[in-house]
């Protein structure tokens, strides 16, 4: 179950009888409704906490598990059997990501586990568990399933804070998250300010989904030109996935020098001070007259946990979300370089 999920199964059993045809009744599945009391967390909180967040279509879901699957399928068990393992059940279903903002993902294909089931016994739904829909396109928080159910099948992923960290996206566009409603980019560049202000991007792929490519291909698969600073020498190039649709594609440069540039394209100027309200530890600052945010290497605490951060200056122009990175080098030093890029 769900870390931050405090169990308090509420079990309403209701057994529904119908008559056939033939006049004999058929017992109808139990329904086990629960439910359960959820550790409140912000759209910070998910952001900070989880392993992933990535955007994906429910392409499959499989038949349900239960704990006892390595010794019968649950499709074969009787309802009194399912019941003496308290009626938990699990379901798993394949998650194609199209789009990571946190985290790297092991493969674009991951499942996504829900704590909810059925059998031609019994289903048990969950109001506090997602009930993933196949065909429609999710944005989740996830965490890795370390709790009893990944010794039945391991690998899967969960959403952070159960319900919270699942949010649909809607014709596209708009998305429902921690009672929020959003544009779907809008909601993308708030999660990756939150996330300047408490890491740096993972080295070993910063775009999380990127592909590694010389300079010259990632520029000829962006619509816009790279801005790059001047005097320093490329050292890796990641690029989009080449099915991520243009206008969504980013680019991420290591130079040699302890320096990481990462490009978003964004159609409108963040809320830098929203973020500020939110983030002490960034500033705010200005690149050649664009208004951006900047901070310098630290460590903060969230929730009595330690997270060190890089020196950051992240700035908009153009349509595009930049910012640099760098473990060593302090904000004055960063936006000298920033003043530079074009």
């Amino acid at each position: 179950m769900n870390k931050k999920t405090i169990a308090t199964l509420i079990a309403l059993f209701v057994l529904i009888f119908t008559s056939c045809t033939t006049r004999m009744e058929k017992k109808e599945p139990v329904v086990l409704q629960t439910s359960a009391s959820l550790v409140e967390m912000s759209l910070e909180d998910l952001t900070v906490d989880s392993e992933l967040i990535v955007i994906g279509k429910i392409t499959t879901t499989f038949p349900s598990y239960w704990m006892r699957q390595n010794e019968k399928d649950v499709q074969d068990a009787t309802l009194d059997e399912i019941l003496a393992d308290d009626g938990w059940l699990f379901t798993d279903s394949i998650l194609a990501i199209t789009d990571v903002i946190k985290g790297v993902p092991e493969d674009s294909i991951i499942r996504v586990r829900t704590f909810i089931g059925k059998t031609a016994e019994i289903q048990v739904y969950n109001s506090s568990e997602p009930e993933y829909q196949e065909e429609r396109v999710y944005l989740l928080f996830l965490e890795k399933d370390t709790g009893p159910t990944q010794i039945v099948e391991p690998g899967d992923y969960i959403a952070n804070g159960a319900i919270q960290g699942v949010c649909e996206i809607i014709d596209g566009k708009t998305v429902s998250c921690c009672g929020e409603e959003w544009e779907i980019n809008e909601l993308i560049a708030h999660i990756r300010q939150t996330l300047r202000s408490f890491f740096g991007p993972h080295l070993d792929n910063p775009l999380g989904n990127g592909e590694l490519v010389s300079l010259d291909e990632a520029q000829a698969r962006l619509s816009f030109t790279i801005p790059l600073p001047d005097g320093f020498a490329v050292k890796e190039v990641w690029v989009s996935p080449e099915e991520v649709a243009s206008d969504d594609q980013s680019v991420a440069i290591q130079f040699e020098n302890d320096l990481l540039l990462i490009i978003h394209q964004l159609a409108n100027e963040p809320n830098w001070n929203g973020t500020v309200s939110s983030a002490p530890e960034l500033a705010k600052i200005s690149v050649n007259g664009h208004n951006g945010l900047g901070a310098n290497p630290g460590v903060t605490f969230v929730a009595g946990k330690e997270y060190p951060y890089p020196g950051s200056v992240a700035w908009w122009m153009n349509g595009l979300d930049i910012t640099l990175y760098s473990d060593t080098l302090y904000l004055e030093e960063l936006l000298k370089i920033a003043e530079t890029v074009h």
